[in-house]
C-alpha cells in the first residue's frame, strides 16, 4: 500500500489517494478541474482495474479500465437515465 497524499496539479486537477514509486498507485480519486472525476484503482499513474468515471455532463461509467480507457465489462449510464451494459474495448 502506498502513502496517502493529496496532490494539487497546476491545471486545477486534484489527486487524493495512494502514491507509490513517485506516482499514483493503488486506490485514489482524481478530480479534473472541469468537474469530471475518476474514483478507483491506479497503476503507474493511469486508471487501471475497477473504477467509476463521472463526466461533467452527469454521465457515469462503472466498470473496468485499462490505461485510462473503458475496457472490459462496464455499465454506462447517461444523465437522462439510459443505460448500456456490456463489454468495452478502448472506450467503445
Amino acid at each position: 500500500m502506498g502513502k496517502l497524499q493529496q496532490i494539487n496539479m497546476p491545471n486545477g486537477d486534484v489527486y487524493a489517494g495512494e502514491v507509490e514509486f513517485g506516482t499514483f498507485n493503488g486506490q485514489g480519486i482524481y478530480t479534473f478541474a472541469s468537474g469530471a472525476k475518476y474514483e478507483g484503482n491506479f497503476v503507474d499513474g493511469m486508471f487501471n482495474g475497477n473504477g467509476v468515471y463521472t463526466c461533467m455532463s452527469g454521465d457515469v461509467y462503472v466498470g473496468q479500465f485499462v490505461n485510462n480507457m473503458f475496457e472490459g465489462l462496464g455499465i454506462y449510464t447517461f444523465a437522462n437515465g439510459i443505460k448500456y451494459e456490456g463489454q468495452y474495448r478502448e472506450n467503445m
